[in-house]
């Protein structure tokens, strides 16, 4: 199994764009299953 690297800013503020939900102000909304699964598909 792979896994999306988020560590630094960086990342998170693509994911931010991926997603459009604000994980700069709030990272732990990544481990909720449905903003997991949109970052993943879109990365993907």
């Amino acid at each position: 199994m792979r896994f999306i690297l988020t560590t630094g800013r960086d990342n998170y503020k693509q994911a931010c764009q991926w997603t459009g939900v604000n994980l700069i102000a709030d990272p732990d909304l990544l481990l909720t299953v449905e903003v997991a699964v949109e970052a993943a598909l879109t990365y993907w």
